[in-house]
């Protein structure tokens, strides 16, 4: 999961996407729905 986050904090810096929206659908499925998010 670190080197996923990672991933996408790298992919903000370049502005590729807002993270923060992208952050908080991935910690809300990380439950059962986990591949969702990635």
């Amino acid at each position: 999961a670190g080197g996923y986050l990672r991933a996408l904090t790298e992919k903000a810096r370049a502005g590729e996407f807002t993270v923060g929206p992208m952050l908080m659908a991935a910690f809300k499925a990380n439950g059962s729905t986990a591949r969702m998010a990635g």
